[in-house]
């Protein structure tokens, strides 16, 4: 006979709301991000894990940069070339990007200085120093950031509002008639405006799907597919909008992997509709997100290991759970 595995199941005792009880704090709460959201509804288990038991997830020693790494490079790189526009709040015409393009050492700069602090750690690296894989990483890097760069000249003249900035705002919900808040949101990527439209600009290295059928399936644990994506853009959006009043708020996903195909579009869709404004979903989003932050703080309900084993391939924590 095969051993059956025991369920595992963390139920909400003295020690766990306590750990919770830092997210509600009313003074200097810890911030709720939209991973953990997303953590929680693949798995509320991984998410005790990860978040409340603070557990550190395997390291696999690999010589190789991983999508983490390698997104943080193109961001960072990007963000060296785009600062000055974004400093002194000036609209950027075509023919400034286009000097960029031409310009292979500013873009060489820009990305070795991102691999001296993403990758090395803060220490001083010249090109001369990258060999073998992290070489070969570089001209990656340096194609996407220049393919970048030309789908911005297309999009041409626009704002660059803020790159890399933090946004946040609360979420009120209850439990058992008694009033709680979180506060929620995070790094946004990139906010630049053009025409009297705000873009919330999220970057993606891995595969990403950015089509969903409603808000309400953005928070459906049992959807395989459940687009995560959309769900963390759109609240990012929403805390973009707290802190500022824009009529048109338009997410979007730029999908790393796509940039240099023909079918490169940034745009998220409800079914076969363009999001052109995120308001419009602005209630919805908050009232799907109270239900599972109320989940999340009721104290009944218990930590539990998913239904979907897909999703345990590559969960961190796989070797604890032996689901």
């Amino acid at each position: 006979d095969v051993p059956k595995i025991h369920e595992i199941v963390i139920g909400k005792d003295s020690l766990v709301v306590e750990k919770l009880k830092d997210y509600t704090r009313s003074s200097s709460p810890r911030r709720l991000s939209p991973s953990a959201l997303n953590t929680y509804i693949d798995c509320s288990l991984k998410f005790y894990f990860k978040y409340i038991a603070g557990l550190a997830p395997e390291d696999e020693v690999t010589e190789e940069i991983d999508y983490a790494i390698f997104g943080s490079i193109l961001h960072k790189a990007i963000q060296t070339l785009y600062t000055t526009f974004e400093d002194n709040g000036s609209v950027i015409q075509r023919n400034e990007l286009v000097e960029i393009i031409k310009d292979t050492k500013l873009i060489d700069e820009a990305i070795i200085s991102a691999f001296s602090e993403e990758y090395f750690n803060n220490t001083q690296v010249i090109k001369a120093d990258l060999k073998g894989r992290n070489l070969i990483i570089f001209e990656i890097v340096k194609n996407y950031v220049v393919a970048i760069i030309e789908k911005d000249v297309e999009y041409c003249p626009f704002k660059i509002l803020k790159l890399e900035k933090d946004f946040y705002f609360p979420l009120n919900f209850e439990i058992n008639s008694k009033k709680q808040s979180i506060v929620t949101g995070g790094f946004i990527d990139r906010i630049d405006e053009k025409d009297g439209v705000v873009r919330i600009l999220d970057y993606k290295t891995g595969a990403t799907d950015t089509i969903f059928k409603t808000v309400e399936k953005l928070f459906d644990s049992d959807d395989k597919k459940r687009p995560k994506a959309v769900l963390q853009t759109f609240i990012y959006s929403e805390a973009y909008k707290h802190n500022n009043s824009a009529e048109i708020i338009e997410p979007g996903i730029i999908k790393i992997k796509d940039i240099l195909s023909k079918q490169y579009d940034i745009s998220i869709y409800c079914n076969k509709d363009k999001v052109n404004n995120y308001n419009q979903f602005s209630d919805e989003l908050k009232a799907g997100m109270q239900n599972i932050v109320s989940e999340i703080f009721n104290i009944d309900n218990d930590f539990v290991q998913t239904n979907q084993i897909d999703k345990c391939s590559y969960c961190d924590y796989k070797n604890i759970c032996h689901k």
